[in-house]
């Protein structure tokens, strides 16, 4: 029997496909069986958890690990019990809404962010670990895009689609 992937539907109903959620030992991520979904997914650990599998690789996991996940790679985050981070939902066209679709990955190598989620002659970028030096600021941006997407404020969906370009820095 194949599984049906999990669909995204932001938990705001005037969401634009964007959701930013807090990782503890209580995210239901951690009390689902190994599951796919059709939309991205990113994860990005502050603090340890023992084990995180991406397709059939299991990663030992560390403070700053970042996973990337794809559509339909299927995941099993049961043994981040002791995990604190983020996790990050969203569809490509909430990144970028003047063309980039779930039907059109192939399209996406010509998108900085979205090239990182594309798996290439089996290579998988799905996996990084954050340097020492880059770990506070990782943690300030989690922390700002999930104010951004609390408070909405003026231009808020700008604010969150800029992660996605490089020069936006």
């Amino acid at each position: 029997m194949t599984k049906k992937p999990l669909s995204f539907s932001p938990s705001e109903p005037d969401a634009f496909g964007i959701e930013i959620q807090r990782l503890d030992g209580e995210h239901i991520l951690l009390k689902i069986a190994p599951h796919s979904h059709e939309f991205l997914q990113l994860i990005y650990l502050e603090q340890g958890g023992r084990q995180y599998q991406l397709n059939n690789h299991t990663w030992d996991i560390t403070p700053s690990d970042l996973f990337l996940t794809a559509p339909n790679e299927t995941h099993d985050a049961n043994r981040l019990t002791t995990a604190r981070g983020w996790v990050v939902l969203f569809t490509a066209a909430a990144i970028n809404p003047t063309g980039l679709d779930s039907s059109s990955y192939l399209r996406w190598i010509s998108s900085p962010l979205f090239l990182s989620f594309v798996r290439v002659s089996g290579i998988a970028f799905s996996y990084f670990n954050i340097a020492e030096e880059s770990r506070s600021y990782w943690s300030r941006q989690f922390q700002t895009l999930d104010t951004e997407l609390r408070i909405k404020p003026f231009g808020y969906e700008e604010m969150a689609r800029s992660a996605s370009d490089p020069n936006a820095n």
